[in-house]
């Protein structure tokens, strides 16, 4: 009797841990799927609607456009990228031409370009470039899902020239550069600067003195085309001592190109105040001689 009465008691003891294994287990899953659906519940509480149903306006943006003056000189550039910005959405850095998407409800809004280039000629380097203004445009964001705009860039008013060289009645550098007028190889205008290094041989042309105060932003744009390599720079009267930094070396380019050379950080090493710039034709062709030209050489600060 005691054995069965044993017997049963542990028949029971399994059947009631079984029960509640199994209480347990359905209520490990009661709250599974109880928390389940208060975080569904959640973020569909919190979803957003897409501005304009998820639909994007699209910036068409066509190659810009220089606006100059007698001052600032030619009005040919080489803007590389556009730098754009749409209410206070930042879009980002394009080249140019340009589909942007911007994904907005409709209205209008404040869009502002600013001109890239690639300082120094580097494509690593882009950047605004400090003397063409911002374009601030109002435009109306409706139904139409397309929208042009023509970026037409100007100097900003407070761009001060040190050298502006056309080379259309005179030369601000040195003898060893000539003007030459009347050839297919004058870019605009009636003339063009022109070094002729010989066989084996560098010349270079010096421009005048200019005073700038060293904590100006300072370019020097350039138009050119070279068949041997060419080395802008910048040179200062230090203590007594002539200090020359050759700046950017330019290699050879067959037709008329655009470089825009910032010298900023020259002027915080020449504390002088007063600079000359150059330029210097390599040649290392032993058997002919070459030819390097130069037009709207401008000297720009800030």
């Amino acid at each position: 009797m005691h054995l069965e009465a044993t017997q049963t008691q542990l028949l029971a003891s399994i059947k009631t841990e079984s029960n509640l294994s199994t209480f347990g287990f359905m209520f490990r899953n009661v709250n599974f799927w109880f928390f389940a659906i208060v975080i569904c519940v959640s973020l569909w509480s919190c979803r957003k609607e897409l501005p304009n149903g998820g639909k994007p306006f699209y910036l068409e943006i066509s190659d810009p456009e220089v606006s100059s003056s007698t001052t600032t000189g030619s009005a040919l550039h080489n803007i590389s990228d556009v730098w754009v910005q749409a209410g206070p959405k930042n879009l980002g850095v394009y080249s140019t031409p340009a589909s942007i998407p911007v994904l907005t409800d409709t209205g209008t809004y404040t869009v502002v370009l600013q001109a890239g280039i690639k300082n120094n000629g580097t494509t690593t380097d882009r950047k605004p470039y400090p003397f063409y203004a911002s374009q601030v445009l109002q435009i109306a964001f409706t139904d139409s899902q397309k929208i042009s705009i023509k970026p037409r860039f100007e100097y900003v008013a407070s761009t001060r020239v040190a050298l502006n060289e056309g080379f259309e009645s005179g030369n601000a550098f040195t003898s060893a550069m000539t003007v030459v007028s009347g050839t297919p190889d004058v870019l605009e205008g009636t003339g063009s600067g022109l070094l002729q290094p010989g066989p084996s041989s560098t010349v270079e042309a010096v421009s005048a003195t200019y005073s700038i105060s060293t904590a100006s932003i300072v370019y020097v744009e350039m138009n050119y085309k070279n068949d041997v390599p060419m080395t802008v720079g910048i040179e200062s009267n230090e203590a007594g001592t002539t200090v020359r930094v050759d700046k950017v070396t330019l290699f050879p380019k067959l037709s008329w190109g655009k470089v825009y050379i910032e010298f900023t950080p020259q002027l915080r090493q020449l504390t002088s105040g007063s600079y000359r710039f150059y330029i210097k034709a390599i040649n290392t062709d032993s058997s002919s001689a070459a030819k390097v030209f130069v037009d709207n050489f401008k000297v720009l600060y800030l």
